[in-house]
Formats: structure tokens, C-alpha cells, sequence
């Protein structure tokens, strides 16, 4: 079983990677977990008013060892995003005729997605992992067809030894809207004396410490987001919500009891886009862009 918990490590990076989520680090075995951040409000760059966002994430998955090294993993997950806005200073005119302001924008949206991978290892060292997750992204007013975005992508990885371990892939998203194929190069290295180092670029990166057995310390960055189809028609037919940032900062990790765990983390939040636009086409309503600002984050989760 322990080979079987190595390859469902690395098929969860997958997941982490190409789910692009707030609690996108599930990069190792985490059978549960709820997380969530807050940024406080922040100008609308090139518009008036301001806008706060906070995001909140419950989700796991279950291995299955179908044989010895290899491993089916099912998962879901739900991710909520609240926005609170102030002083917006635009209105706009719908396909319906009707007239629409900052009362008529979407406080809360959401995205729930399901899990498929597969992973092998083979006793040369080589790894083969893969990942499939649909995902349901809108104000979940009026879900159809048009609400589905698919993410996935294929890794390969090879153990050099016990403290390092490199991967390369390639992962399929349109989560943020546009159709993207991109390369990614990571790895998992126990630097010793506690220090670890996970990452897959150019989607998180992850520097730990662990300083006693209830105590570890690090430095995390990942990138947050997702595109989310709104029901109304303002002022397209189909009229999306982009939305995307990355998180920076420091975390502390405390063991609460065998397995479970508590994150208490903070930092920036910077390269910000908040944008209402047109789903197939190239209307927007502003630049999108949101001030760079802090942030608070909390979780708990449960591993293997």
C-alpha cells in the first residue's frame, strides 16, 4: 500500500495543478479538507469603485489500489466565491432592453467539479498519471450544458531516489475561459533537516519546514480563479465572469490530532482580474483589473 499512497500523491498534484482552485494545493494525500481566503476591498484599476472577494472550498478524494502499484482516485469538491461590491459607477443596457446596474451583479457564484484519475508506477522508477475533472462554474441560477468546463491532463514522473522526485506534463484547462494546453515542470524534493520542496510550475510552488512533529512552517504561492457563466443576460446573451489572482505568502501547519491538521496562512494578492465580458466574443464592460491587496487564509484537512 505504500506505493499505492506514493502514486495517489502524485495523481492529486495533477489535481491541484489543472483544478486551479483556492485550495489548489492538494499536492499531497489529502482524503478531506475545507478551506478559505479573504481579500479585503481593493480598487477597480481605470474605474470607480471598489470590490472585496471571499472564496471557500470543500472537497477530497478516495483511493482506490485496483493492483499493486496502480491506483484509481475518485474525487469532488465545491468552491464558493462571495463579492462584495462598493460605489460601482457603470450601467448598461441588456439584449432584453432592461437597464443594469451594480444591484443587478452577482454576489455569489460557485463551481462543483468530479475527480477521475489513474496512476501507475513501474518498479524502473517511471510514473504515468492522469487526471479527467468536469466542473459546473455559474451563479447556479439556471444550469445548463453551457456551464461545463473540462480540465485534465497527463504527468510523468521519475524517482530519482527516495528524497527527489521530478515530473513533467502537459494539462488541458478553460476554466478561466480560454481554451489553454500548457506544459509543466515540477518536483518533490526533501531538501533534509525537515525542508521540502513541492512544486508544479507554472501553477504553485510550495517551500515547507517542518520544525517539530506539531509544527511545520512555509511559503506557498498558486494561482486562484475561474470562469463563471451568469444566468442574466448583461448585456450579452452569454455573459461570463472572469476571474483569476495569485496568492503569495507564508503559512504555519499545527497538528490537531493523528492526521488532522490546521493552516493558518497570509500574504498578497497580486496580477488580479475581476471581468464581466462576453463569453465567444470580444465585449467586456472595463479592463477588469483589480489593485494588488492582502490576504487571509484558513484550513483544515485531513491526510492519509
Amino acid at each position: 500500500m505504500a506505493r499505492a499512497v506514493g502514486v495517489c500523491g502524485l495523481v492529486l498534484l495533477i489535481w491541484g495543478t489543472i483544478s486551479v482552485s483556492p485550495a489548489s494545493a492538494w499536492e499531497d494525500t489529502r482524503l478531506f479538507g475545507i478551506s478559505s481566503y479573504y481579500v479585503p476591498s481593493a480598487d477597480i484599476e481605470d474605474d470607480e469603485g471598489e470590490l472585496s472577494t471571499a472564496g471557500l472550498t470543500a472537497g477530497g478524494v478516495v483511493p482506490l489500489e485496483i493492483s499493486p502499484g496502480q491506483v484509481l482516485v475518485l474525487g469532488a469538491a465545491w468552491q464558493g466565491l462571495l463579492v462584495d461590491y462598493r460605489d460601482l459607477d457603470f450601467t448598461w443596457v441588456g439584449t432584453d432592453g432592461k437597464t443594469y446596474s451594480e444591484k443587478d451583479l452577482p454576489h455569489s457564484l460557485h463551481s462543483v467539479s468530479l475527480t477521475l484519475g489513474y496512476g501507475v508506477e513501474f518498479d524502473s522508477g517511471f510514473g504515468l498519471f492522469g487526471a479527467f475533472i468536469p466542473a459546473v462554474q455559474s451563479d447556479f441560477e439556471d444550469v445548463g450544458s453551457e456551464d461545463i468546463y473540462y480540465m485534465g491532463g497527463v504527468l510523468g514522473n521519475y524517482r530519482v531516489n527516495e528524497s527527489l522526485n521530478l515530473l513533467t506534463g502537459i494539462y488541458y484547462a478553460d476554466s478561466f475561459g480560454e481554451e489553454q494546453l500548457l506544459p509543466g515542470l515540477g518536483v518533490q524534493w526533501e531538501l533534509g533537516s525537515g525542508l521540502s520542496l513541492d512544486a508544479f510550475l507554472p501553477q504553485f510552488f510550495n517551500l515547507e519546514w517542518q520544525a517539530c512533529p506539531l509544527l511545520a512552517l512555509g511559503l506557498r504561492g498558486r494561482v486562484v480563479g475561474h470562469e463563471y457563466r451568469l444566468s442574466r443576460d448583461m448585456p450579452w446573451d452569454e455573459t461570463v465572469l472572469k476571474y483569476s489572482q495569485v496568492l503569495v505568502g507564508p503559512y504555519l501547519d499545527l497538528t490537531l490530532a493523528d492526521n488532522l491538521y490546521l493552516r493558518l496562512e497570509g500574504g498578497g494578492a497580486f496580477s488580479r482580474t475581476f471581468e464581466f465580458r462576453e463569453k465567444n466574443g470580444s465585449g467586456n464592460l472595463d479592463d477588469g483589473d483589480i489593485g494588488d491587496q492582502g490576504y487571509v487564509s484558513g484550513a483544515v484537512f485531513i491526510e492519509y
